[in-house]
This record gives structure tokens, sequence and C-alpha cells, in this order.
């Protein structure tokens, strides 16, 4: 994959760990070690986005959780012990809710551990 990068993220707890994001085709999140080697990823997270990646962020609580956002007016959490997403945050105005904390009564963003802000959860279909 030869798409151009569109976010990079550093761990919050290990300095030389690093996600990138790219726009282009599936996308992708990819995570580095830069220990190990700057020339090839550590590992490629897939199966989450049907398009580019616009950005990502570790949680700032757990760095074995990630939130993406992508072109397909997603967004996603990401466990990277099992590389996969396991969970998909719902839109401010969403009516349905998606989680067991919405169902609870609880906030959208409580659910990350409100570390985003309503600013950062919108999502704008610009095609």
């Amino acid at each position: 994959n030869n798409s151009s990068v569109s976010d990079v993220a550093w761990n919050p707890t290990q300095g030389l760990h690093m996600m990138t994001a790219s726009e282009g085709g599936q996308g992708g999140l990819k995570l580095w070690d830069l220990r190990a080697s700057t020339s090839m990823p550590l590992t490629t997270l897939e199966g989450g986005h049907a398009g580019g990646v616009l950005s990502m962020d570790w949680c700032p609580h757990d760095d074995t959780l990630m939130v993406s956002c992508g072109n397909d007016n997603r967004t996603l959490l990401w466990d990277l012990y099992s590389l996969r997403p396991i969970a998909e945050i719902p839109a401010e105005d969403s009516t349905a809710p998606s989680n067991q904390n919405q169902q609870n009564g609880g906030q959208p963003n409580d659910f990350y551990g409100g570390g985003l802000g309503t600013s950062q959860q919108k999502r704008y279909d610009v095609s």
C-alpha cells in the first residue's frame, strides 16, 4: 500500500511505538515499533474501515485501545491485543444506542473515558 500518511499518533506510554493512518484505498492503520524497524511496520490493523482512515488516537487511559475515524463516516474503537475493532462509536446525533454505556444513560463520550470532545466526534459526509 503506497498511500500517503494522513495521521500519526504516538503511544502515550511507549515512546517508540507509533501508529500511522493512510487515507487511500482500503486505508489502514500500521503499528510501528521504532526500536525494531523504521521501514517495516510491526503489524497492520485491517477489517475496520471501508475506505481511508482520516484520523486516529490512542486512549489516554489505556494504551491497548485506539480510536479511528474513516472516510466511511465511522468512528471505531480498536483493541490492540486482538487487532480488531471492538465497537463503533455513534455519531452525536445518532438515535440508536450502540453500546451498553449509552443504554444505561451515559453519554457517547463516556464510552471512551471522556477523552473525546464533542467536536472530535462529529463526522460529515463530504462526498
